[in-house]
């Protein structure tokens, strides 16, 4: 049986019952393996974001978020497309709290954002939002130079 002892590392040992563990019990339980936060693995996050903000550094990130229906057809209402990237980029923004990221640029015709991750937890919400497509490393702030405008 795994049992986690409930820290916020997620640590967890194996623990066998009085009577002994069954053969397939013992394999899944090994199969399962324990998984501390830095063997998470990120699908959506880049892994050089993920090593930036691990050593503790700010990181500077662009944000790719689902484009909203209608996103890049031809003869698409610019103003609607431009309202329905704001509302997914609102729906992000809502889940990542000042404290763990700093939003700098809110993209008008592009869904995405640009900013800077200032904690580990938001990795976790930007792996886990829905709307999230992709997060990779702004070199040289290049966020700034599409176009997008500073959220101040």
């Amino acid at each position: 049986t795994l049992v986690f002892n409930g820290s916020s590392l997620g640590t967890c040992r194996r623990q066998s019952s009085l009577g002994g563990l069954k053969i397939g019990l013992a394999l899944a339980s090994l199969a399962l393996g324990c998984h501390t936060p830095a063997e998470v693995h990120f699908m959506k996050i880049d892994a050089d974001v993920v090593a930036s903000v691990r050593q503790g550094s700010p990181t500077a990130v662009i944000i790719s978020l689902t484009p909203p229906a209608g996103y890049g057809e031809e003869g698409a209402d610019l103003a609607a497309m431009q309202a329905a990237i704001a509302r997914v980029q609102d729906e992000v923004l809502v889940q990542l709290d000042s404290s763990i990221y700093e939003n700098r640029i809110r993209f008008d015709a592009v869904p995405a954002l640009a900013g800077t991750i200032l904690s580990p937890r938001a990795l976790g919400v930007l792996e886990r939002h829905p709307r999230v497509v992709a997060v990779a490393l702004d070199l040289g702030g290049v966020g700034q130079s599409l176009g997008g405008r500073p959220d101040l």
